[in-house]
C-alpha cells in the first residue's frame, strides 16, 4: 500500500480532469495488469466546476438579498437559485471535461461488491481549515439554507416588517453567502495538494480487491472502480454508475475515502450494512453526495479527533504524513465487515425460501 501512495503522489497537480489525473489512471491500469487482472479504462464526461458554481450561486444570492431591501418581491429570485443549484441549472453552463474510470469487473457469480476509490487530488484552501467546526454541514445544504433564509426575510419585508431588527436578521444569510463565495474562490486560487490521503484510499482499495479476489466471499463477486473527478463530489463515479444502471438487488458499494491518518469512521444507511460494521470504527455523519442512495453503500475513511480527515486539503497532505497503521486499520475493518455481511447473507439464505429474496434485501 505504501508503494501505491508514493507512486500516485508523484503525479503532481492531478486535479479533476487534468492531464496528470489521466496519466495516473493509465499507471493504475498498467499496475493492475501486472497484478494479473484484466482492467479497462472508460472515459466519462463531467462538469467538475463545483467551486465556480458555488461562487455564481452565492454571488447572485447576495445581489438578491441586497435588492430585496428595496423591492421585497425580488427575494423570490432566491427560490429560483435554490432550484438552479439543486437541478444543476447554472452548472450546465460550464463545459464538460473528460475523466477516466479504471474498472475491473467482477468475474464470479453472486452479489456484485464494488470497491470504489477516487484517484484525483484536491486543491488547498484556507476556508477548509475551519471544517472541523462545521463538520456535517455540506456546502449544498448550507447554500440552500442561506438562500431560503433570504426568501423568508423578503417575505417578512413584503408583509410590512421593517426596521433595524429585520435588517440585522437579513444580514446573517447575506454574510453567510459571502463566506461561501469566499471559500469557493479561495479554493479556486489555491494550488493542488499532493493528495496523499486520497491516494491511501486507492491503495487500500487495491489491497482489498487483491485479498477478496484471492479469497472470495461465498455470496459476493468483487469488482474495482478507481474514478477520477471525485475530490469534492463523486462526479466521475456517479456518471459511470448511472450509465451502468446497477440494480439494488445485486449491488453493494464500499467506497474508500481519505485514509491517511486517524481512526476509522464509516457511514451507512442500510440496516444490514450497519449491522455488518459491528463495533469497529466510529459511525460518522452521512455524506449524501457520496453515497448512491438507491444502492446499499458503505463509506469508510479515517478522521482525527475533530471528526474530519486530518491534513486533507492542506499542503501537509504528503506521503510522509500517511500512516501505515491507518491504512491497515481501514483494510481490517472492511475485511471484517464484508465477512460479517457474507456470513449473515449465507445464514439467511439457508433459512429462506430462495436466494433472490435474500439478495434483494441488500
Amino acid at each position: 500500500m505504501r508503494d501505491v501512495v508514493d507512486n500516485l503522489a508523484e503525479f503532481k497537480a492531478r486535479g479533476a480532469c487534468t492531464d496528470a489525473e489521466r496519466r495516473a489512471a493509465v499507471w493504475l491500469h498498467d499496475d493492475l495488469r501486472e497484478r494479473g487482472y484484466d482492467p479497462w479504462v472508460e472515459t466519462v464526461w463531467v462538469r467538475p466546476q463545483w467551486a465556480w458554481s458555488l461562487v455564481w450561486h452565492a454571488g447572485l444570492g447576495v445581489a438578491v438579498s441586497l435588492a430585496a431591501t428595496a423591492v421585497p418581491v425580488v427575494a423570490a429570485g432566491a427560490l429560483l437559485l435554490v432550484l438552479s443549484w439543486l437541478l444543476g441549472g447554472l452548472s450546465r453552463l460550464f463545459y464538460r471535461r473528460a475523466t477516466q474510470i479504471v474498472v475491473v469487473d467482477p468475474t464470479g457469480p453472486g452479489i456484485k461488491l464494488w470497491l470504489v476509490a477516487h484517484t484525483d487530488a484536491s486543491r488547498a484552501g484556507a476556508g477548509f481549515r475551519a471544517r472541523r467546526w462545521f463538520r456535517g454541514v455540506h456546502p449544498t445544504w448550507a447554500l440552500v439554507a442561506l438562500l431560503l433564509s433570504v426568501v423568508v426575510v423578503g417575505a417578512l419585508r413584503g408583509l410590512g416588517l421593517e426596521g433595524r431588527g429585520i435588517g440585522a436578521v437579513q444580514l446573517i444569510p447575506t454574510v453567510g453567502l459571502l463566506a461561501v463565495a469566499a471559500v469557493a474562490l479561495d479554493c479556486l486560487l489555491s494550488d493542488y495538494t499532493a493528495g496523499a490521503s486520497d491516494a491511501a484510499g486507492v491503495a487500500v482499495a487495491l489491497a482489498l480487491h487483491e485479498e477478496l479476489t484471492r479469497r472470495p466471499p461465498a455470496r459476493f463477486s468483487v469488482g474495482l472502480v478507481l474514478a477520477g473527478a471525485g475530490e469534492a463530489w463523486p462526479y466521475g463515479f456517479r456518471t459511470w454508475l448511472r450509465s451502468e444502471q446497477r440494480s439494488s438487488e445485486d449491488t453493494v458499494l464500499v467506497e474508500l475515502g481519505p485514509c491517511g491518518s486517524g481512526a476509522v469512521a464509516w457511514s451507512a444507511r442500510h440496516p444490514q450494512l450497519v449491522t455488518a460494521c459491528g463495533p469497529g470504527g466510529r459511525r460518522s455523519v452521512h455524506r449524501p453526495t457520496t453515497m448512491a442512495r438507491r444502492l446499499g453503500s458503505l463509506y469508510v475513511r479515517t478522521v482525527g479527533a475533530a471528526g474530519v480527515p486530518e491534513r486533507v486539503r492542506t499542503e501537509h497532505d504528503t506521503p510522509a504524513a500517511v500512516e501505515d497503521a491507518a491504512m491497515e486499520a481501514v483494510y481490517d475493518f472492511v475485511i471484517d465487515s464484508v465477512d460479517r455481511l457474507d456470513q449473515a447473507l449465507t445464514t439467511s439464505s439457508a433459512t429462506s425460501a430462495g436466494v433472490s429474496a435474500t439478495s434483494s434485501h441488500v
